[in-house]
């Protein structure tokens, strides 16, 4: 095991590192090239998955439906029941 990490290493140095560079993390554009929009093919598959997820969250909003509960909350059902009580001494 540290012998070939030992050769690996000594293969690595005799090549020499090879360091990345600015343009190693800027892939060229696609898009508007020369301009302050250019787009290149990382912030295309930003626009792409926003156009997406913005399709999708607006279908679910679409199909949402507002259900009324067969059963009130425990608190009104209280409230309810005080109001009435009230209401029969009166």
């Amino acid at each position: 095991m540290v012998g070939s990490l030992s050769a690996g290493l000594l293969l690595a140095d005799e090549a020499g590192a090879h360091l990345p560079s600015v343009d190693d993390f800027l892939p060229p554009e696609i898009l508007f090239q020369g301009t302050p929009f250019a787009i290149n093919r990382i912030i295309l598959i930003r626009i792409v998955a926003t156009i997406v997820l913005l399709v999708v969250l607006g279908v679910t909003a679409k199909r949402a439906k507002l259900r009324r509960r067969s059963r009130p909350l425990a608190g009104r059902s209280r409230v309810r029941s005080r109001l009435r009580a009230r209401q029969g001494r009166v």
